[in-house]
């Protein structure tokens, strides 16, 4: 798969796109690759897709939908959970870094996409301490949370 990929261009497509999109694709075609190296061929990991499928359509009841910001663009949902609201992770330092003011400015508009996919409420957290790479670092929460209506919050504040 990973041959068909880049020798198609795909890969280098997604490489070479500058939308903030891109960076996404490529980590699903990187899983796409793993997921299916566990399968000694197209047909078995096609069946296995397909069973997987079959499940999902049948599943009726409540559900957890997981998606990125971008993915959740035109849909709502009764509740929406939006965690990692800290400084570095949302706004991402990466992005504001790279793309300054203008990449605080994507970061501010997908806030704005999270926030108003709810129909009811929206649950909006982050970590005062976060373990990285073993690590424990503090964190402050993000710039965005002091945009928020103060009318329109109610502030949970648990320690552990």
């Amino acid at each position: 798969m990973q041959i068909v990929l880049d020798e198609s261009g795909y890969t280098g497509m997604w490489q070479a796109d500058k939308s903030p999109d891109a960076p996404g694709r490529l980590e699903n075609l990187k899983e796409l690759v793993v997921a299916m190296a566990e399968f000694e061929n197209l047909a078995g990991f096609l069946e296995h897709v397909s069973l997987v499928m079959d499940n999902a359509a049948d599943s009726s009841g409540d559900m957890v939908n997981l998606m990125t910001l971008h993915s959740a663009k035109g849909l709502e949902f009764d509740s929406v959970f939006l965690p990692g609201w800290e400084e570095g992770l949302f706004p991402s330092q990466r992005s504001v870094e790279e793309h300054g003011l203008k990449g605080l400015e994507e970061e501010r508009r997908l806030a704005y996409v999270g926030l108003t996919r709810a129909r009811r409420q929206v649950f909006v957290s982050f970590a005062a301490n976060r373990r990285i790479h073993g690590q424990w670092q503090s964190g402050a929460r993000s710039r965005f949370i002091a945009e928020l209506p103060e009318a329109q919050i109610e502030m949970v504040t648990e320690t552990g």
